[in-house]
């Protein structure tokens, strides 16, 4: 699979999950438009907005995302925590990536939306639960090194 293609489709499961928003996908969509000479449709489908399901390469649905992918999502959305704090946004994206993983990742994603949903309601205490939810993310991302 080429580079743009696989960015591409990083960028549409990053879109997915909610660690992207259609905006930013746009924006990003748009660069590379600029900076090719002659773009493939699926990125001026992606800059109109569109998540293309052609080629088949980004049909998330009929390709489930592998591992690496995984681990690559799992990292993007720790750094987005690192940046804004936001452990509500944080636990749908734990949930959201759950849904499109598999194995051990999905149980861990799982594990960790709970666990933040648990911390959001007062039963848990986030300062006691955010090493192992911090070191459940990082077992997933650890998986592509």
């Amino acid at each position: 699979m080429n580079i743009l293609l696989c960015e591409s489709r990083f960028m549409i499961l990053a879109n997915r999950i909610g660690a992207v928003s259609m905006a930013e996908l746009i924006t990003w969509a748009d660069e590379r438009l600029l900076n090719t000479n002659e773009p493939p449709g699926f990125v001026i489908e992606l800059a109109l907005g569109e998540i293309p399901v052609s080629p088949q390469e980004l049909d998330f649905v009929r390709n489930e995302a592998s591992e690496v992918e995984v681990s690559r999502l799992a990292r993007l959305i720790l750094e987005k925590l690192n940046r804004t704090a936001d452990l509500n946004e944080f636990g749908l994206h734990c949930y959201q990536l759950a849904l499109i993983s598999k194995g051990r990742a999905c149980e861990l994603l799982h594990w960790a939306s709970d666990e933040i949903h648990l911390c959001s309601e007062g039963v848990k205490s986030f300062p006691d639960s955010e090493p192992l939810i911090r070191g459940a993310i990082n077992e997933i991302v650890a998986t592509s090194a």
